[in-house]
């Protein structure tokens, strides 16, 4: 205490802090190498950060996941080593940095450096295998057959193609139908009237 009765900070020992974790596990699957970060990536643990991340771009995965879901803070330090991992990347490599919780999207969006990143909210968006879609139009039934695909755009994608089948079905339900003439007599025009049937037996 000083004269003040305030604590003196010249007798807090700086070397009692405990020093800020960082636990990074890497994850193999056969479409791509997930590197999550859990923790503080701060000036303590930048390099850390910055040795695994070099090491996963390094094998050359196709696809390289960085996902900061679990991380409680994300530095300046931390936004290099992404911007300099996503470069070395290159074009061998698409990096993808998943953050979904404010203590990365600000600093990555405040910064601007997301314009250097592909980011994205989860982890799915990148994992599943792209959305495929076949739609098929019958008269005024319509078949929409939806195969992979578990992003957020994803639904709206379907929604769209959804209403663009039910245009079509609506425009080929009020389009005008061409009468068909007495001599043909197909089932789909309906019976034949009366005039239809004295034309035809003479």
């Amino acid at each position: 205490m000083d004269h003040l009765g305030q604590p003196d900070l010249r007798s807090v020992d700086l070397a009692a802090r405990p020093p800020p974790t960082l636990r990074l596990t890497t994850e193999h699957t056969a479409a791509a190498v997930v590197l999550v970060a859990d923790g503080e990536i701060d000036l303590a643990t930048a390099d850390l950060f910055g040795t695994s991340l070099a090491g996963a771009v390094g094998g050359r995965p196709p696809l390289l996941v960085v996902d900061l879901a679990p991380v409680r803070f994300l530095s300046c330090g931390g936004l290099a080593v992404l911007v300099a991992a996503h470069r070395l990347a290159g074009a061998v490599t698409r990096m993808v940095v998943v953050a979904p919780t404010r203590a990365c999207r600000s600093p990555l969006f405040l910064t601007d450096t997301a314009r250097s990143l592909t980011v994205c909210r989860h982890r799915d968006e990148v994992m599943s295998p792209p959305l495929r879609m076949r739609t098929v139009v019958a008269g005024t039934a319509v078949l929409v057959v939806a195969i992979g695909g578990s992003a957020s755009s994803d639904g709206r994608q379907v929604t769209d193609e959804l209403r663009e089948a039910e245009s079509a079905v609506t425009s080929f339900s009020t389009r005008p139908r061409a009468r068909c003439p007495p001599e043909y007599w197909p089932p789909r025009c309906g019976p034949p009237t009366a005039a239809t049937a004295a034309t035809s037996a003479s």
